[in-house]
């Protein structure tokens, strides 16, 4: 009797096992594209953190501004990240208006990788955000010894 039930939980098991995989094979590629310093934005922040050994950060540091696309645009400016990640996945912690952001803002955002279904439907795009400032690229000069 329990056959049945151990076989159809072996079959869900085996699903499901690669349900977020476009997220680690981001985190792959953010971590071969970017610097160690180097911050993301993305609603799968311990996966991005895990997978790609980068800062990660959610789509908002508070709920008062999470619903406001507005406020978006000086939070892009304060964590300075180099990527945001926008994805299918994690949709209770992804804005609404996060899926048309880029479009609406592509002055601000570029995509540059991203991972699609078997129907070609996209499950997770990979932006630049334009206005990063790398800070590896920033000369520091001795100061004068007296």
């Amino acid at each position: 009797i329990a056959y049945p039930q151990v076989t159809y939980a072996d079959q869900l098991i085996k699903a499901r096992s690669t349900s977020f995989a476009e997220v680690a094979l981001a985190g792959y590629w953010i971590k071969e594209n970017s610097n160690p310093q180097d911050k993301v934005i993305t609603a799968s922040t311990l996966q991005n953190m895990y997978y790609s050994e980068r800062n990660t950060y959610p789509f908002s540091d508070n709920r008062t501004t999470r619903d406001d696309p507005n406020a978006f645009i000086p939070y892009l400016d304060k964590i300075n990240p180099r990527y945001v990640v926008i994805s299918v996945y994690e949709s209770g912690f992804t804005p609404q208006w996060a899926y048309t952001f880029p479009q609406e803002h592509s002055d601000l955002l570029t995509p540059v990788q991203g991972y699609v279904n078997g129907q070609q439907q996209p499950l997770l795009v990979i932006y630049s955000y334009n206005n990063f400032k790398d800070s590896t690229s920033l000369t520091v000069k001795p100061s004068a010894s007296n």
